[in-house]
């Protein structure tokens, strides 16, 4: 929000103050789910999930590029509590943000296109739960991200186990994120 930009034919702008939450879409796992989204955007009305949302950059992301029934957790209140304030100042209304712990969450609503950009350790121990948040269907995608590249390998493994494969991986500075749909 501090920042001047002149914004380019094209562009969608995010303006946002990420406090003390992790997010401000210069990080290398941020650009890898922001570039994901946007390719996977059909001009459809696509529904979205965001574990782990941090400042709420990637639900705003979702928003402005016209997904539909967003939602997104995090585990930390501030983090919460701040993504709700960057909502309001990206002008992106009816996201629903909750507090939740991944290693809890309970899916009950199936999402066109989950993204989970928090720890690997974390997306290890909780694949089937991430996995059960996304609808079945060829059109479904999962964006997994936080995973330095020495971990990847291990992770699309876990991911692959629980029935789905990669279609694309990108490497951004020292991380690897993923692009996944159902066999």
């Amino acid at each position: 929000s501090w920042e001047e930009y002149e914004e380019q034919e094209g562009d969608l702008v995010i303006e946002i103050d990420p406090g003390m939450s992790f997010g401000t879409g210069n990080h290398g796992t941020t650009k890898a789910c922001l570039q994901f989204l946007d390719e996977v955007a059909t001009g459809e009305e696509k529904t979205f999930m965001d574990m782990g949302c941090g400042s709420g950059i990637l639900s705003m992301g979702a928003s402005k590029l016209g997904y539909k029934s967003i939602e997104a957790f995090d585990y930390d209140p501030d983090a919460v509590r701040i993504a709700g304030e960057n909502l309001v100042l990206a002008k992106c209304p009816g996201v629903k943000v909750f507090q939740q712990d991944l290693s809890e969450y309970v899916a009950g609503t199936k999402f066109d296109v989950v993204v989970a950009n928090i720890l690997a350790v974390v997306l290890k121990a909780n694949a089937s739960r991430i996995v059960a948040a996304l609808k079945e269907g060829s059109e479904s995608r999962l964006v997994l991200s936080g995973i330095l590249h020495e971990q990847y390998g291990e992770i699309k493994e876990e991911f692959t186990k629980v029935g789905l494969k990669e279609v694309q991986c990108k490497e951004i500075d020292e991380w690897s994120s993923g692009l996944f749909a159902w066999k």
